[in-house]
């Protein structure tokens, strides 16, 4: 059963959909307001939900990342069905799987937002395949907020299955070996006061991403959740502005 507020979302607009996708061990919700911004944009907005989220942490021991991108997969060819061109926008895990899709479907641009280049140096990594029979999970933090009106409603697991972990280190190498070979205009979004994904993490991506269009912005008011942060506004600006530039230089047909 999908936990209640956390179910996916569709607002039907224009001819140019946004596939929106949330992060790890969260839920649609993060994406909702930014679709709703979207949406009153003019654009159809989607947020899909990635398997094994929005319901029960064990849910997610029986994922593998691939089927992170198969949840995505279905909210592409649904928009393609109302739409002529699709951007891909995702948060933390959501921007790893969006920056992977578009390494190997065709998508009008990419918005990444708090995307991990890699883990934390966290010592335990190396060995976790074999600490997870004995640590099933790994405890969340969640102190990294700007705005705590946001952070008491927030969807999220209270914990990390440590097999999801497993997942997203794999995921992680796929995404890097696809940078040199994304074409696609991207736009990274980060806050420099994120403790759960440094900074630098924004840096490498943006450095090793082979697209010539690309661009990285910086917010200062927010945690790592930015589409509920104070600085929500400026992101969403940034990426109908991000939109509409794409779209005005695309080449006619």
């Amino acid at each position: 059963m999908i936990i209640p507020t956390a179910e996916p979302f569709l607002f039907p607009g224009n001819r140019t959909g946004c596939l929106l996708v949330h992060g790890f061990t969260g839920a649609p919700k993060e994406m909702r307001w930014m679709g709703e911004y979207l949406s009153k944009c003019g654009y159809t907005a989607l947020g899909v939900r990635l398997a094994g989220h929005a319901t029960q942490p064990e849910d997610m021991n029986r994922m593998h990342w691939e089927d992170w991108i198969a949840s995505i997969e279905d909210g592409y060819f649904m928009l393609q069905s109302m739409t002529d061109r699709t951007f891909i926008i995702g948060l933390s895990l959501g921007g790893i799987l969006s920056i992977t899709f578009a390494a190997h479907h065709k998508v009008a641009g990419v918005v990444a937002m708090s995307t991990p280049y890699d883990l934390p140096a966290d010592p335990r990594l190396k060995f976790i395949k074999f600490l997870a029979p004995l640590v099933p999970k790994f405890h969340n933090d969640s102190d990294d907020w700007h705005n705590p009106e946001a952070a008491k409603d927030h969807v999220c697991y209270p914990y990390t299955p440590t097999r999801g972990i497993i997942q997203l280190q794999g995921l992680l190498e796929v995404m890097r070996a696809a940078l040199p070979s994304i074409t696609v205009p991207v736009l990274l979004i980060h806050s420099r006061n994120d403790a759960g994904v440094l900074p630098n993490n924004a840096e490498k991506i943006y450095a090793a991403l082979g697209s010539q269009q690309k661009q990285l912005l910086w917010v200062e008011d927010s945690g790592h959740v930015i589409t509920r942060e104070p600085d929500r506004e400026i992101a969403f600006k940034a990426t109908d502005d991000f939109i509409k530039q794409t779209i005005d230089s695309e080449l006619p047909l």
